[in-house]
């Protein structure tokens, strides 16, 4: 016979920690789709899709930039693992 479980976990936090981590997953939401967006175009021009290390350097210059430098305030290897390209068919 197989047994199941399951088991729930609940974080305990303060308010400023729930507000960084609201901060956290808005600011990768952003990171991503800004990333989904390189890609599509690039797809509409014909062009090779965005690799990691492109993906990095954009991130970079988002968050040195006036308009984007929200992204400082967000932990750099949270924003990394959004630079993974959305589309994974490389035909």
């Amino acid at each position: 016979m197989l047994i199941r479980k399951a088991y729930k976990y609940k974080l305990k936090t303060t308010p400023d920690i729930e507000q960084k981590l609201v901060n956290f997953s808005g600011q990768t939401r952003f990171v991503w789709n800004k990333v989904l967006a390189l890609c599509l175009s690039r797809l509409e021009d014909k062009q090779n899709l965005l690799w990691y290390n492109e993906a990095a350097y954009w991130l970079t210059l988002w968050k040195s930039s006036d308009d984007f430098g929200f992204l400082k305030d967000c932990h750099s290897q949270v924003l990394q693992q959004k630079c993974n390209p959305p589309i994974y068919n490389r035909s």
